[in-house]
């Protein structure tokens, strides 16, 4: 059992692991005790999961996640585990949402407290004009793990917030757009099509829905400011633990998402209150090191702007904090197998395709 030092993933989060669990184990014949062992959960075939998944630690939950993601062989699985996801399970964040006065509101609480939405999960809401139309674009940075988990994550987590919405509503949402980074599966692309009732588009620059304002300002039929202010005090102590405990491997892999400008190791460390030197060594306890994450970001980072703007690469090699563009061209090639421009143009011409 995991020291008690270590923070535990929330019960709603072990819910969700348990559905997901169930769902490959019954419908896909895969050994969920094989997964449990490679996160080193002690559980023994027969035993209760429910109980088992009570006390997953958030490392082992993401790393459980990945697994499940990656074992997994239905492409609707995502979908349908999102779509019978409720509010309920969002716990003291999903009362919060119920209790604010408008659905702008409830959407700023989640972007807020994302990390009680889930730990890994980041979102950004922007006003934008949508089709000559005000709206508001709430966009998906998901945890910085593969990219099969990746794709599962969001696709599960925005039929949960389409989900919420309604059910905070009461009725469904009137969403404008839904757009995916990754190409969808077309039967998945077909079944939001339909649940969303809004246009999906894949092969997109970011993961977001745009929703009208018209909707965002539609008053909650739950609204009610005094409890909103003492749930909020509830999230407030809820994140306050979860950043506490949560591990710096992933509060590093924040850092590079969220930082504006170019960073190194010494700005990371002095970020953290640490000597670079301690960095790395901590760093090692995790088998990576700073290098690894700062690669592992540029490259994610440089294949959203390849393929989903025209930036020159001048402009994006100094944007990811290379000195030079042939610096920027070489990694590029070492962590894709391809130059940045040859990049862009197949995944051009699988978009034509």
């Amino acid at each position: 059992m995991a020291q008690q030092t270590e923070q535990y993933a929330p019960l709603w989060e072990g819910f969700e692991l348990l559905q997901l669990m169930n769902a490959v184990g019954k419908q896909q014949d895969v050994d969920i005790y094989r997964l449990l062992a490679e996160v080193e959960i002690p559980v023994q075939p027969g035993e209760a999961l429910a109980d088992t998944l009570t006390w997953v630690t958030l490392e082992q939950e993401s790393q459980l996640y990945a697994l499940i993601a990656n074992v997994n062989q239905d492409p609707m699985l995502a979908f349908n585990h999102g779509k019978a996801m409720s509010i309920v399970q969002c716990g003291v964040l999903g009362q919060t949402m119920q209790s604010c006065e408008s659905l702008l509101s409830a959407v700023q609480v989640m972007e807020r407290y994302a990390s009680l939405f889930s730990w890994k999960t980041h979102f950004r809401l922007h006003q934008i004009t949508y089709e000559k139309q005000a709206a508001a674009s709430l966009v998906m940075i998901p945890c910085p793990l593969d990219e099969c988990s990746n794709i599962f994550e969001v696709e599960s987590t925005f039929a949960i917030i389409r989900r919420i919405f309604h059910e905070i509503l009461l009725e469904p949402p009137k969403l404008l757009a839904v757009h995916f980074k990754h190409r969808v599966h077309p039967d998945v692309k077909a079944a939001f099509s339909q649940f969303m009732a809004c246009p999906i588009k894949d092969n997109a620059a970011t993961n977001e829905i745009v929703i009208s304002m018209e909707t965002m300002n539609r008053r909650l039929p739950y609204g009610d400011a005094a409890i909103k202010e003492m749930l909020l005090t509830l999230c407030q102590k809820e994140l306050q633990g979860l950043e506490q405990h949560t591990s710096l491997l992933w509060q590093v892999s924040h850092f590079l998402e969220t930082c504006e400008h170019p960073t190194n190791i010494e700005k990371c460390a002095a970020h953290f209150c640490l000597s670079s030197r301690t960095l790395r060594r901590r760093l090692k306890q995790y088998g990576t090191s700073f290098q690894a994450l700062l690669d592992q970001y540029r490259f994610e980072r440089a294949k959203q702007h390849l393929v989903g703007s025209q930036v020159c690469l001048d402009v994006l090699a100094r944007e990811l904090g290379f000195s030079e563009v042939r610096s920027f061209r070489v990694a590029f090639k070492r962590w894709s197998g391809l130059t940045p421009s040859a990049f862009r143009q197949q995944r051009f011409e699988e978009i034509q395709n």
